[in-house]
C-alpha cells in the first residue's frame, strides 16, 4: 500500500507474517512541524522576540524609570548623596547620606508628599552624626573632624603620637563601607629632648683665658686646654666669656660671670 499505510514483514521460524498498518501519526506530525518551521519559523521568531521585548519593557521599565526620575528629583531637592533603588519585590528604598538632622527631616517630609514614595524604606546616614562618632572614637582634642559631603569625614590636625597614627589606620579600615575617611593629620616627628645642663664635678676659679689658658678647681689642681675632668669632660677652649667642654661628643659651654 501507499499513502498513509505501510506493509511490514516479520519472520517467524520458516514462516513469514505480513501486516498492513497505518503509518504512525508521529511521522506525519514531524513532517508537519518541519513544514511549519520552513515557512512560518522566521516570522514566529520575529514575533517572539518582539513580544519578549514588550514583556521586558512592561516589567522593568516602570521601576527603572521611577528610580531614574527619583534620582534626578532627589538631586534637585538638595539630596545629591541619596539614592533611590528598587529592593526585593519592587519595593522602593532610599540609601545614602544627608548633611545633618535637619536635612533628614526635610527628606522625610518630601517623601510623604511624593506619590509612591511615602512608604519607601529609608536607610540614610547623617553626616554630622558620623563625624561626631569619629571624633569621640579618636578622643583627641587637637584633631577636628568634619563631614564634607559625599559620605566623607575629614580629620585634620597635627600630632606626634605614633599610637594615633595606628588608630587612624584601624579606624579607616573599620569604617569602610560606612563612611570614607579623609585623613589629613600631619604627624610631626618628636623633637629630641634638650640636653640638660652639664654639672661640672669641680669648681672653676682663677681662670686664665687664651690658647694656653687654664683654670683651678680651688683645691690646688689646675686644668689646661686638652685636660680632662674626673667625669670625662674635656677642656676644649678657655675664653673670657666662658669655658668650652666636650661631653660625649657634644659641646657644653660653662659661662664665666
Amino acid at each position: 500500500m501507499h499513502g498513509l499505510y505501510e506493509r511490514r514483514r516479520y519472520g517467524l521460524g520458516a514462516s513469514e507474517l505480513v501486516f498492513t498498518q497505518a503509518r504512525p501519526a508521529r511521522a506525519a506530525r514531524r513532517k508537519f512541524r518541519q513544514a511549519i518551521a520552513r515557512n512560518l519559523g522566521p516570522a514566529l521568531l520575529v514575533m517572539a522576540v518582539a513580544l519578549g521585548s514588550v514583556v521586558i519593557v512592561q516589567l522593568v521599565q516602570p521601576v527603572s524609570a521611577q528610580t531614574a526620575t527619583g534620582a534626578r528629583t532627589l538631586s534637585a531637592e538638595g539630596f545629591p548623596d541619596v539614592r533611590l533603588i528598587a529592593g526585593d519585590g519592587g519595593a522602593m528604598q532610599l540609601s545614602g547620606y544627608v548633611d545633618d538632622p535637619k536635612a533628614l527631616a526635610r527628606l522625610q517630609r518630601w517623601l510623604q508628599k511624593s506619590p509612591g514614595l511615602g512608604t519607601a524604606r529609608v536607610q540614610v546616614r547623617v553626616g554630622t552624626e558620623l563625624a561626631a562618632r569619629v571624633q569621640e572614637a579618636l578622643s583627641d582634642a587637637a584633631l577636628t573632624v568634619d563631614y564634607t559631603g559625599g559620605g566623607t569625614v575629614r580629620i585634620q590636625g597635627s600630632s606626634e603620637s605614633t599610637a594615633l597614627r595606628d588608630q587612624l589606620h584601624r579606624l579607616t579600615l573599620d569604617l569602610a563601607g560606612v563612611v570614607k575617611v579623609d585623613n589629613r593629620v600631619a604627624f610631626i616627628e618628636p623633637a629630641e629632648a634638650a640636653p640638660r645642663e652639664h654639672v661640672l664635678p669641680v669648681r672653676i676659679v682663677d681662670v686664665v683665658p687664651g690658647e694656653n689658658g687654664s683654670f683651678s678647681n680651688g683645691s690646688g689642681a689646675r686644668y689646661f686646654v686638652g685636660g680632662v675632668l674626673p667625669d670625662g669632660a674635656e677642656v676644649v677652649a678657655i675664653r673670657k666669656d666662658g669655658i668650652e667642654f666636650s661631653v660625649a661628643g657634644r659641646a657644653v659651654i660653662y659661662p664665666l660671670k
